[in-house]
């Protein structure tokens, strides 16, 4: 997500990882929901393009902006300390999580953008976010049975502390075995499942309160 929004706190965290060099190269698919651009986001991790999906709602980035980053893994994403006052490992599960899933219309690729900046921030909560946070209750019940962790990789800049000024968005993406792949640059269906509790919310759930953002235009984007 593009946000003005800033905390007036500073903390340097110190991450035993390899630091990337990461340049922001837009959000290819071009759907936003009237003021901010949602997932996916494509980056370049030390020249590969990537797409990846923004977990971070309290950060701006800037087109073609080139930042320090590292690449974590979930454990160490957990002890990063990058978000001061609500790290575990658990919303970092339901981040690698809610990423890998997938959607096929423009309101649940909206609502699952919802559904992962909820987790460590608030995002309106729109009937395809409901849903897909309800699924992801459920996969937690379940200890996210048949997930592959290992695979989740959390872009982090170094030394920074989401919300503080200068820091630049954290965003995650799954690693295939042979490194950095590109992810699906449009929307898929979704699985059985995903189809069944979209439905289901859809067909009970209202939108709640929506929280304006500024225009992608007014950050240079």
């Amino acid at each position: 997500m593009f946000s003005i929004r800033t905390v007036a706190l500073l903390f340097v965290c110190a991450v035993a990882a390899s630091a990337s060099t990461i340049v922001f190269e837009g959000a290819p698919t071009g759907v936003n929901d009237g003021a901010d651009y949602v997932l996916p986001y494509q980056v370049s991790i030390d020249g590969t393009t990537q797409l990846v999906d923004c977990f971070d709602m309290f950060d701006n980035v800037n087109l073609n902006y080139t930042w320090t980053a590292s690449l974590l893994n979930i454990d160490q994403a957990a002890t990063s300390d990058f978000f001061s006052d609500s790290n575990n490992l658990a919303q970092y599960e339901r981040v690698a999580w809610l990423a890998a899933q997938s959607y096929s219309t423009t309101d649940q690729q909206i609502g699952l953008q919802y559904a992962i900046w909820s987790v460590f921030g608030t995002a309106p909560q729109t009937a395809a976010a409901i849903s897909y946070e309800a699924a992801a209750d459920s996969a937690a019940a379940n200890n996210y049975a048949g997930f592959d962790f290992d695979s989740s990789r959390f872009i982090q800049q170094v030394g920074a502390v989401a919300g503080a000024p200068g820091t630049e968005q954290a965003f995650v993406f799954q690693q295939s075995s042979g490194g950095l792949f590109e992810g699906e640059s449009e929307p898929v269906a979704p699985e059985p499942g995903t189809i069944w509790m979209l439905a289901g919310a859809l067909a009970f759930a209202g939108v709640a309160a929506y929280r304006k953002r500024s225009l992608l235009s007014k950050r240079n984007a």
